[in-house]
């Protein structure tokens, strides 16, 4: 939710469309549900379902049976996928150890209030390992190598996720002030490449700003009861700044 409400000047507009109506559920989503399951040992439960494909009316029903019960379907050829992706990470050296450590907690719900606010705040750790790591698990269908998940998680606001959980963690004294949150990231695709990236200062630092920002403008909307989206106005649009080239350039 933080993340839609700052993702644009309508980024309200667009976070109460999803609170009034919902997301739709796509199948994706199930697929990282399941890998999540298996390494983390902890969810609604994964349901195997005996279908080539979601192409047919039975199919979809079954799925959509499973949705409502909290549950998470997932093809019968996708298991076996889920069960590689999972043996890839536990056998990893790195990312191995990280969640298997005997003192290590899965899934934990975390509840506090912004002291600006007054507003509550949820959140959920994919995995506190210890007082000074907390581990989040993604899966992507794109590389994963530094250059490309850099990209990526700054798309996807994952910076601002970061910084919200580890404050959180810090004011429920699940962690220490100088604790590292790292993404453990996965392809989805054989041989299920993975690697582990430490969330930077500078990415925590800007990732606390937009929290801030987003808590300010969530306390605005509720309060007055309006959402904001694109202006109701005529607006000029330009030439972007990476297309302008000097003369010289031209030239050459």
């Amino acid at each position: 939710m933080a993340k839609t409400i700052v993702s644009g000047e309508a980024g309200p507009a667009r976070l109460r469309e999803i609170m009034s109506h919902g997301q739709e559920h796509k199948a994706v989503f199930d697929f990282g549900s399941a890998a999540h399951e298996k390494v983390l040992g902890r969810g609604a439960g994964v349901e195997v379902l005996d279908f080539p494909a979601w192409t047919t009316k039975a199919s979809r029903e079954a799925r959509q049976a499973v949705w409502d019960a909290g549950g998470t379907p997932v093809l019968a050829k996708d298991s076996a996928q889920v069960d590689a992706m999972a043996e890839a990470i536990l056998s990893n050296p790195v990312a191995g150890e990280l969640f298997t450590r005997g003192a290590g907690s899965p899934e934990l719900s975390m509840f506090t209030i912004d002291e600006e606010t007054g507003r509550w705040q949820r959140g959920r750790l994919d995995f506190l390992a210890d007082r000074k790591t907390i581990v989040d698990f993604k899966t992507s269908g794109q590389s994963v190598e530094l250059p490309d998940w850099i990209k990526h998680s700054w798309q996807f606001g994952y910076h601002i996720q970061a910084a919200a959980y580890m404050d959180q963690a810090i004011s429920l004294d699940l962690v220490d002030e100088d604790a590292i949150f790292l993404h453990v990231v996965q392809e989805t695709k054989p041989p299920f490449l993975l690697a582990i990236y430490q969330v930077s200062a500078d990415q925590l630092a800007e990732g606390r700003r937009q929290m801030r920002r987003a808590l300010d403008l969530w306390d605005r909307c509720l309060t007055l009861d309006e959402w904001p989206a694109i202006p109701a106005v005529i607006q000029l649009s330009k030439l972007p700044d990476w297309v302008h080239t000097t003369d010289d350039e031209k030239d050459s």
